[in-house]
């Protein structure tokens, strides 16, 4: 093996890697958000238990994932690097209209059902790689039962008030 072999590989691997890399650092934020939250004095668990089980138990799922690919890649044949740029595209989107969801949820812009119709509309014609009226009226109707389940769970069970 060459060096430049050895350094396409690795390229490789890390460009393989980018969504785990990405998670394990959405990890590390939670993580140090977590670490400075201060409970009430009564309270024995505190209000950072749970989002720090989750993300420990994300983080070690990922990087189970993470050694599984490294040896398989390490392992097999060098794989070449190919770029989609509909998947590109995809990806921008998607990750805009999370922004966006959670801006117009966090600013009241959007009742929390509602931004949700509009989230799963927007996901479902991405998902489905094309736009349709069908693809956006399967993933808003959807998106709507969804944020009034999730609103009733959040607001009437678990006690927690969301905004909008």
């Amino acid at each position: 093996m060459t060096e430049r072999t050895g350094a396409q590989r690795a390229l490789t691997i890390l460009a393989s890697l980018h969504v785990e890399l990405l998670l394990l650092v959405f990890c590390g934020v939670i993580f140090m958000g977590t670490a400075r939250t201060e409970g009430p004095v009564f309270d024995v668990v505190g209000p950072d238990l749970l989002p720090t089980i989750t993300a420990a138990i994300v983080a070690v799922l990922v990087i189970i994932q993470i050694v599984v690919q490294v040896i398989r890649s390490v392992r097999g044949p060098l794989p070449g690097i190919t770029i989609d740029p509909a998947a590109v595209r995809n990806g921008a989107v998607f990750t805009a209209a999370t922004a966006l969801f959670v801006v117009a949820v966090a600013r009241g812009w959007l009742p929390f059902a509602l931004a949700t119709c509009v989230f799963m509309a927007i996901n479902t014609m991405l998902l489905s790689n094309r736009l349709h009226w069908r693809d956006a009226a399967v993933g808003a109707a959807s998106g709507l039962a969804l944020g009034i389940v999730l609103q009733f769970m959040f607001t009437r069970v678990l006690f927690i008030d969301l905004p909008g």
